[in-house]
């Protein structure tokens, strides 16, 4: 599980032998959510919470937005 960027108190991460559509793990203390990435003009946007605060939230978001091209770029080359 790679992680790809961190930012403040949120891990992003990459599972080595996820499924497809790109995507990337934020933890924050015992919460994780799912985002997808998008690309192509695609935002990203929410797939799923686990208990992660609203605020955290917010910030994975913009976080993933502002580092979109990257991270795309590390799940491909993580993914093939």
């Amino acid at each position: 599980m790679p992680t790809v960027l961190r930012t403040g108190s949120l891990r992003f991460v990459v599972w080595l032998n996820d499924h497809s559509t790109a995507h990337v793990h934020v933890i924050s203390g015992d919460a994780e959510a799912m985002i997808e990435l998008g690309g192509q003009g695609a935002r990203p946007r929410l797939i799923v919470n686990f208990g992660m605060k609203r605020s955290d939230l917010a910030d994975a978001l913009r976080a993933v937005h502002e580092n979109q091209a990257v991270l795309l770029e590390r799940w491909r080359a993580i993914h093939g």
